[in-house]
């Protein structure tokens, strides 16, 4: 069996044939660039997208045509909460309202006094990225193309669309609307009520995995790709990138070190002390959850000290010698890595980076070994968060910074736990091929569907050092003591 993933991000779209057992056959891609209007603004033209779409598709017709395949199955993940209106016949009637617009920021602090009436319906607070506040943006800045919307879709929508015809979306996108109640996965009219949104405006929500629709005759001849072919939705990015590197029950935690560190862990129901300090989205794991955490400053607070403390060019030989160097080494150094302010646990956006107890022999190395250890500390008070709803054992790294041997062994010591470092930077469209072929039944459950496709993804375990991680759970204490007292909380 033949499977199609196209795996939608927010620079490029992919489009990847894999078999059954995870051998990638083929991959096309179409890269494309948002459009910044201005500080607030950020569009994407649906034309870009629907080329991205019909160009990888007929690039995967070809290879098959070649090759004697043929795609049995077709499913989407895709960055969650860009959306567009469109009209009754299909026609966007105005560009994507991208995720990291802003030009809904006064509608998300006029609504921010019902946070917790929101975050207990919805899983999460009301912010800039989701879906519910662009929508209300179109109702009150654009009332004329709010009423000629027939729907108004994100991305995957959208594309579902194109493939099959159908305005179908999954749990996972609803629950990043602040618009569906998180426990019986619908759509809130409480929260429809409260934005002023209509219900008929929105598709259907349907579990992850479910079959939405088959692919049509235009769609068949746009591409090449036969029509009749069953179309699913996988789930968001990030809902896929934790299965695909294994965290697709309850007790593992998925770390990824981008621009920030993003951090998922799977529950199998919404914790009942759940609280703002995390967020609670659905999974792609049909009737489960997963929690979400992030920390702003990981990779870019790590460029910054190598740009500005390392020469423009450097070897990443001797950067990895000095912190090899300096790792075991006590140091009293503190450093808070908060370079662009705080999101979970506590939202903190006047929050400062801090490097503290600085002395005359004080090194670069020492500097920047006590700036890993402040970000992966950082790191640390998320997932004990997380530990306060749910067991967390083991956690899944992937990532740029873990290229680094030496750094992934620092960030075992300050987690506490074992991790486990993927070789396979592509666990999204990997963790979409298993929901797939978990859901579709090829396997019988995801444990089979995982071990027969994405289990050879991972590379290396880190086993924390008990010595070492003892030191930074005192470093840790510290740090939150002097967190508290700069910004005066109770």
């Amino acid at each position: 069996m033949n499977i199609l993933v196209f795996d939608v991000g927010s620079s490029s779209m992919r489009g990847v044939l894999f078999n059954e057992k995870g051998k990638n056959l083929c991959t096309k891609q179409y890269k494309y660039t948002a459009d910044a209007i201005s500080d607030v603004r950020v569009e994407m033209r649906p034309e870009v997208l629907q080329s991205a779409l019909y160009e990888n598709a007929k690039g995967i017709a070809e290879y098959c045509r070649q090759n004697h395949k043929e795609v049995d199955l077709i499913t989407i993940t895709s960055q969650r909460s860009s959306i567009v209106p469109v009209d009754k016949d299909g026609n966007p009637l105005m560009n994507f309202i991208y995720w990291q617009d802003k030009r809904n920021a006064e509608i998300v602090r006029r609504f921010s006094p019902m946070n917790q009436r929101i975050f207990s319906v919805t899983g999460t607070r009301i912010n800039t990225v989701y879906s519910g506040s662009k929508m209300v943006w179109i109702h009150e800045n654009a009332p004329e193309i709010y009423k000629r919307a027939a729907h108004i879709v994100t991305i995957p929508e959208y594309l579902i669309h194109l493939l099959s015809g159908e305005y179908k979306t999954d749990s996972t996108y609803a629950s990043r609307s602040n618009l569906m109640d998180i426990r019986k996965c619908e759509w809130s009219m409480e929260m429809l009520e409260l934005f002023d949104l209509d219900r008929d405006k929105l598709s259907e929500i349907h579990q992850p995995g479910e079959t939405l629709g088959f692919t049509t005759r235009e769609f068949a001849e746009r591409t090449g790709i036969p029509s009749g072919i069953p179309v699913c939705s996988s789930g968001g990015d990030q809902q896929c990138a934790a299965v695909g590197i294994g965290v697709y029950k309850q007790g593992r935690v998925s770390i990824v070190l981008g621009t920030g560190a993003y951090l998922t862990t799977a529950c199998d129901s919404v914790p009942e002390n759940l609280d703002q300090s995390i967020i609670c989205n659905a999974s792609s794991v049909a009737g489960s959850y997963i929690l979400e955490a992030n920390v702003p400053s990981c990779g870019c607070a790590f460029d910054w000290f190598i740009r500005n403390f390392y020469d423009a060019v450097f070897d990443y030989g001797k950067l990895a010698e000095d912190i090899e160097d300096q790792y075991g080494r006590d140091s009293s150094l503190l450093v808070l890595p908060d370079f662009q302010g705080r999101t979970t646990p506590d939202w903190n956006t006047a929050a400062h980076a801090q490097f503290c107890n600085l002395s005359l022999s004080t090194t670069r190395a020492e500097m920047l070994a006590g700036l890993l250890d402040g970000i992966f500390l950082n790191v640390r008070e998320n997932i004990d968060h997380m530990r306060q709803l749910i067991p967390v054992e083991t956690g899944y790294i992937s990532g740029g910074m873990t290229n680094m041997p030496i750094i992934n062994q620092m960030q075992a010591d300050a987690y506490g736990i074992p991790l486990y470092r993927l070789k396979d930077t592509e666990s999204t469209s990997l963790g979409a091929l298993v929901v797939a072929l978990a859901s579709q039944g090829v396997y019988p459950s995801f444990e089979e569907a995982f071990s027969n496709a994405a289990e050879s993804s991972v590379d290396h375990r880190y086993d924390p050092d008990v010595t070492r991680s003892g030191k930074l759970s005192s470093k840790y204490l510290k740090m939150k003591e002097m967190y508290r007292r700069i910004y005066n909380i109770e």
